[in-house]
């Protein structure tokens, strides 16, 4: 649930025991002082640095008023509009490992503290005559000249206006409303991308866009929703400059189950149901064939067994050239556990040191680590560097052979290297701090694996990991280990493979009753066991859209992508070419 919005209530909010006000004024904080910031997703670091970091940034000075570490509440104030329209560009970068989200609370505008409870009865009173619970429609269509005068007051000033609409977004999800339909027509909007992107942020679930009528000028202003929309289907936008021939497969390519644009089908919603539903739906497992099912399973359950239990005696699966490396990512989303290995809360880290100190020194993460010598040097290459790499994370318990509904594994063959490509995810339990040594650190490695201190050494939690090996056949029916990459995450649950409807019914602003409701999904074709054996995953996905792209029936599909080098754009181009000279029996009935 959102919390305190656009300046609907000024005074400090949450637990006032876990809070620190920063300055004498305290809560006597009123509009003289300036404008009311609120900002988020800064607990990573102290009030200082964040100081510090915005004035490196937008060279303003912040005045820190309080903080709560509780609900990761921090407000403050800047003396200008202008001040805190700078400040607001820097909503959404990155700080300390976390995403800082700013909120103007106040300004000389009429949305305003004083104002606050006149603009939240202003908000629900729109709210109530615009929204249409049957179709789940929220429709703000030229509120900008809404009946209302005090309404058309506020909105006639764009950065109150600006804020209303974000304001009655919160507001209507705060008082749960449920929508799956948006119309933003007719109220003269630009190309401020920031307005439409904290309107996806709120309605991530949404699948009907009305913007026509508005004054949007760049494709970049769309760009921006790139997967912040994901389930959007239908999308309106004549009448903005940006409507036009040369933009609509842009358009389209950024929404990718888009159905309607400005009333016209651009997709097939049959064939997309299918491409949407392919490989195995609700599935956590997949292996190639069944032997190389046998060999995978027997591998990854002694693999993961030594690692919890004597993780040095898998050096001798590594040869001199094998490499070891691990990083750990705190960007991904944690959704609420689902069946989950333990029931319990997600529990946010108070801080990245005290949550993965023990990983922080050679995490390998390529979007952080820049350069071509710090790169190298995470790189764990030979048994030596390897098992001190081991040595230097924390004991685990991992639970595949207890819960394997808990994993979910794919397992490919790699033909030219006579080996499989192994991937794992899922999550454990870390049981026990890492044992490296004082001792190791001193040795040629450059001290990179010397046993954590108080200020590095990490809390035991349960995280989510991805591992992916590449295991090559050895003699006398041996493995070598040549990769092993393993990425590390804030536990997550397993909703990634739970089951999901592929497409729902869903209303449409074009259809005047309920909804048009869509097709029922169709089910993934099916490839027959023994030409999928000869075939590797991504050769499987290939071969079922042309199947579906074309038409054609398996034996002339398989033909096509092997002329075409199973590239799916260049067998789609052949397909084209000679279709003149297809014969008729090649199509499915």
């Amino acid at each position: 649930m959102f919390q305190n919005t656009f300046g609907l209530n000024a005074s400090n909010r949450g637990n006032q025991h876990s809070s620190t006000n920063l300055t004498p004024s305290g809560s006597d904080w009123t509009q003289n002082n300036g404008i009311l910031v609120e900002i988020t997703g800064w607990t990573n670091a102290d009030e200082k640095d964040l100081s510090s970091f915005i004035h490196r940034k937008t060279k303003i000075n912040i005045r820190l008023i309080y903080a709560d570490r509780t609900t990761g509440i921090l407000k403050a104030s800047v003396k200008t509009d202008g001040d805190a329209n700078t400040l607001s560009k820097c909503n959404g970068i990155r700080f300390a490992g976390n995403t800082l989200r700013i909120k103007i609370l106040s300004s000389s505008g009429n949305i305003s503290a004083a104002g606050g409870n006149s603009t939240l009865v202003l908000i629900k009173s729109a709210l109530s005559s615009r929204y249409d619970s049957t179709s789940r429609l929220l429709n703000l269509d030229g509120i900008r000249n809404d009946a209302n005068p005090e309404l058309r007051e506020v909105l006639a000033n764009s950065q109150t206006a600006s804020k209303f609409f974000l304001a009655m977004l919160k507001i209507a999800l705060k008082e749960e409303y449920e929508i799956d339909s948006l119309n933003l027509s007719n109220n003269n909007l630009g190309n401020n991308s920031r307005d439409l992107i904290e309107m996806a942020i709120s309605l991530p679930g949404l699948k009907n866009l009305a913007l026509s009528n508005n004054n949007i000028t760049k494709l970049d202003t769309l760009e921006k929703l790139k997967n912040k929309l994901p389930h959007l289907r239908e999308l309106w936008i004549t009448g903005n400059p940006i409507d036009n021939p040369t933009s609509t497969g842009e358009i389209i390519k950024i929404f990718p189950r888009l159905i309607i644009l400005n009333g016209l089908p651009v997709r097939d919603e049959s064939k997309l149901s299918k491409l949407l539903s392919f490989p195995i739906p609700n599935q956590s497992l997949f292996f190639e064939s069944s032997d190389l099912q046998r060999v995978a399973i027997e591998f990854i359950t002694t693999y993961l067994r030594l690692w919890d239990h004597d993780r040095t005696s898998l050096v001798s699966l590594f040869s001199p050239e094998s490499q070891f490396s691990y990083h750990f990512d705190t960007t991904h989303i944690v959704d609420a556990p689902i069946g989950s290995i333990e029931s319990k809360a997600v529990r946010v880290p108070h801080s990245v040191a005290s949550s993965w100190g023990s990983y922080i020194s050679n995490s390998r993460n390529l979007m952080r680590v820049s350069g071509l010598r710090p790169r190298l040097s995470k790189v764990f290459k030979g048994g030596e560097q390897i098992k001190q790499a081991f040595r230097s994370l924390p004991g685990t318990k991992h639970e595949l052979q207890e819960n394997p509904q808990n994993y979910s594994i794919e397992v490919v063959s790699v033909p030219v290297l006579n080996a499989m490509q192994i991937s794992i995810h899922g999550g454990f339990q870390e049981v026990s701090p890492p044992v490296a040594t004082g001792k190791e650190s001193s040795t040629r490695q450059g001290g990179r694996f010397g046993a954590p201190n108080a200020n590095t050494r990490s809390s035991l939690e349960k995280r989510s990991f991805d591992r992916s090996l590449m295991v090559i056949a050895g003699p006398n029916g041996s493995y070598i280990v040549a990769s092993d990459m393993l990425l590390l995450k804030p536990f997550s649950g397993l909703g990634a493979w739970f089951p999901k409807s592929p497409l729902e019914a869903t209303p449409s602003f074009s259809d005047s009753s309920n909804g048009h409701v869509l097709a029922n999904a169709v089910e993934p074709i099916s490839i027959p066991s023994d030409i999928a054996a000869n075939l590797n995953l991504s050769q499987q996905q290939v071969l079922c859209k042309v199947m579906t792209e074309t038409n054609l029936v398996l034996q002339y599909s398989l033909l096509l992508c092997e002329q075409s080098n199973w590239d799916y754009g260049t067998a789609l181009m052949n397909f084209q070419n000679s279709r003149s000279q297809i014969p008729g029996e090649a199509f499915q009935s």
